[in-house]
């Protein structure tokens, strides 16, 4: 998980959401699932 602090923020999303997915916590489709960085931007 550490390389995920160095990594480019679309890089870190998307690995998330492997995991998450990987873990049951998502269905892949259900949606729900937003982020904002430090500058305001990327929802999911």
């Amino acid at each position: 998980m550490h390389e995920l602090y160095t990594a480019p923020l679309p890089e870190v999303l998307c690995e998330l959401m492997r995991r998450f997915y990987a873990l049951g916590w998502v269905s892949g489709t259900g949606g729900g699932i937003s982020l904002k960085d430090p500058e305001g931007g990327y929802w999911l």
